[in-house]
């Protein structure tokens, strides 16, 4: 069947209803728009009728690119399609894209979820994913925001962000996320600190190592020091010793030797 294309005047066009939420750069937007400005509209939208308007199922960021370049009509292909199908439609146009946003994508997963009562199978055989891949967006999409703003702003990896965001109570998760976001974490790292921090035995900050040493005074003389690997006070006869870097950065690098950062602290 061949598909016919309408030209629709860009003042009855609406919004999806379920929208990939918007975070293009300024840059991706002005690049966007000299393509349309010296070529034209490559690819037409799709649009479906609601009433005596349309509503813009393909086509979301043309359409606006439209709108700011004061074109009066867009070329648009019209579907009769219900809501099962529009939202199926708007699914592979968002979530296809090699440029996708992990954080639009799990808030465009998470609506889909919230709206239409979407399964995790349902939503994967949408988009041709795994469950593991949509379930890793539903995460995303339950995540605080500053965390979200850490992995849109790639100051933590999606692995990283992951790991550390099953770390609990919130006002320490919230500070290792932030750390981690100004000194850097890798994925493996990230998962033996939410995993110390989650366990009985959580780490010992090596702030508290004199406080830990005054109050074992009286049941050990021994020196004490804080463990270079795992953060925890023993016996300094029980240690080895260790040469290392004053600042310390060095050891983020290397997993087996890493020292998660101490908890906030309590007050």
């Amino acid at each position: 069947m061949e598909t016919q294309i309408t030209k629709i005047p860009i003042d009855i066009l609406d919004d999806p209803q379920i929208a990939m939420r918007e975070t293009a750069d300024d840059d991706q937007l002005d690049d966007l728009m000299s393509s349309m400005k010296e070529h034209g509209l490559i690819q037409p939208i799709t649009v479906r009728p609601t009433g005596t308007r349309f509503e813009v199922i393909a086509g979301h960021r043309r359409t606006r690119a439209a709108r700011l370049l004061g074109w009066a009509v867009i070329d648009a292909i019209i579907r009769n399609a219900d809501d099962t199908e529009a939202t199926i439609l708007k699914a592979h146009e968002n979530l296809m894209r090699k440029d996708v946003d992990p954080v639009d994508e799990a808030c465009f997963i998470g609506e889909l979820m919230l709206r239409l009562k979407y399964d995790e199978a349902t939503i994967a055989g949408m988009v041709k994913r795994s469950i593991q891949y949509v379930r890793d967006r539903i995460a995303i999409f339950q995540m605080p925001d500053y965390l979200q703003a850490f992995i849109k702003h790639e100051a933590l990896s999606l692995g990283a962000a992951l790991a550390l965001s099953e770390v609990k109570p919130e006002s320490q998760r919230r500070y290792l996320c932030e750390y981690y976001a100004q000194n850097g974490v890798s994925v493996a790292q990230a998962k033996r600190v939410s995993a110390l921090y989650l366990s009985d035995t959580p780490p010992v900050s090596v702030l508290d190592a004199n406080a830990q040493a005054e109050a074992n005074a009286e049941q050990k003389r021994d020196p004490l020091a804080s463990c270079a690997a795992c953060g925890k006070v023993d016996s300094l006869y029980n240690l080895e010793p260790v040469e290392v870097h004053k600042d310390l950065l060095c050891l983020k690098s290397n997993p087996l030797e890493f020292v998660p950062p101490p908890p906030p602290p309590t007050n």
